[in-house]
């Protein structure tokens, strides 16, 4: 073996390795590219199905047994019921903000500056003004009750996991026993105290099958890829470093513990892509173009990714280096909250920033949040309860910043 057969794992990839990988590599899709089928438009949805269904002619697409496990766990639990709800929290969102809308108004013209005879004057426009609002609010919500009748997905009534289950029918990998399982937690464990990636990002996640679910899809690539000899493309939407090698917050690649670990056990070729990417290189090294639609609805997750990208770089070990301190003192308006931890929540819609105080006083920004997150958020019946589950949980990077 040559010295650059050698430290392939450690080189940078060239064209005539990317023509060779994109011309026979198997391509395996991590579960966020599954679960954004259900938060594409139904176009764009059926576009990144057709594309995965030409892999599947062209033999050379397959799907670990933790993804499929991941994909139908989190439908369930997360994107199905959170689109049915969503419907009922527009509607109550855009109450909710009629009202505020309303309140800092009438907040505004009560001053002992203001004469009777001006603020009376003032009030009876407002009035006409929330009758029109409210007239507009009206129509919006006439419009959202019947894009619910006419794209809603139910549980029980779901065409893209039918899709997905033919898509992936026979070519999909086979669960771990439960020996199996434990031995890899057993590895993890050391693993994830040494930041041997991938996963070690999740080590405070529990129970141990969200804290190592990364671990167990690598592990099953790993042996995908040894038993059939095939180089692996991985694309996947997942930004943390325990993933990618980075370099002044963008990605280069896979990490490099992560290229020589596939090297070593299959003796072949590992790269990443993010979906974007994926997307934005297919018409030249496979020849498909690709609806400039689903490519639209895939750059707004590059803002997410940048703006994380640009956290990673500003925050050590949860404190704020000066290339990140300035925002911090960025004001962001809150909505009070109905909730016994929270008091109320606030949005930063060009940074996608989460901010949250609670009854205690401290206040916390969550980075990379989606707005319709938020939403939802202060829509909830139970705001409390919707942030421990989708916010706390769901991977995004905080500091307490008061």
């Amino acid at each position: 073996m040559s010295i650059k057969e050698s430290f392939a794992w450690r080189l940078p990839l060239t064209e005539g390795d990317r023509q060779e990988l994109w011309e026979k590599a198997f391509f395996v899709f991590d579960t966020n590219c599954l679960l954004d089928l259900y938060r594409e438009s139904e176009e764009s949805a059926k576009e990144f199905i057709r594309i995965l269904n030409w892999l599947k002619e062209k033999k050379r697409l397959w799907i670990p047994y933790q993804v499929f496990l991941e994909f139908l766990t989190n439908r369930e639990e997360d994107v199905v019921r959170g689109e049915q709800e969503s419907f009922e929290r527009t509607k109550i969102a855009l109450g909710k903000w009629v009202k505020s809308q309303e309140n800092s108004l009438k907040n505004s013209i009560q001053g002992r500056y203001l004469s009777k005879k001006i603020t009376s004057l003032l009030e009876g426009k407002l009035i006409k003004l929330n009758d029109f609002v409210k007239m507009l609010v009206s129509e919006v919500e006439e419009e959202v009750d019947k894009i619910r009748n006419q794209y809603s997905i139910s549980l029980d009534d779901d065409w893209i996991l039918e899709e997905v289950l033919n898509t992936f029918n026979d070519c999909a990998g086979d669960p771990y026993s439960e020996k199996d399982l434990e031995a890899i937690y057993t590895e993890g464990k050391s693993r994830y105290a040494s930041e041997v990636p991938p996963g070690f990002k999740d080590k405070d996640k529990e129970p141990e099958q969200k804290k190592y679910g990364d671990l167990v899809i690598w592990k099953q690539i790993l042996d995908f890829s040894k038993e059939k000899g095939y180089s692996i493309i991985f694309v996947t939407r997942d930004g943390k470093e325990d993933w990618w090698h980075k370099r002044d917050g963008e990605k280069h690649g896979p990490r490099y513990e992560l290229r020589m670990e596939f090297q070593k056990y299959t003796s072949r070729f590992f790269w990443m892509y993010s979906k974007k990417s994926f997307l934005d290189n297919m018409p030249e090294y496979l020849g498909i173009e690709v609806d400039e639609e689903l490519i639209k609805e895939t750059e707004n997750d590059i803002k997410t990714e940048r703006l994380q990208s640009e956290m990673e770089q500003g925050i050590s070990n949860g404190q704020i280096n000066g290339s990140y301190l300035h925002r911090k003192h960025e004001t962001i308006r809150h909505t009070p909250v109905q909730s016994s931890h929270l008091s109320s929540v606030g949005y930063d819609f060009n940074r996608y920033i989460l901010e949250n105080k609670f009854i205690g006083g401290q206040v916390y920004q969550y980075y990379g949040v989606p707005e319709w997150e938020y939403l939802n958020l202060i829509a909830a019946n139970t705001p409390g309860r919707y942030f421990e589950h989708r916010i706390k949980n769901g991977n995004y990077r905080y500091i307490q910043i008061g």
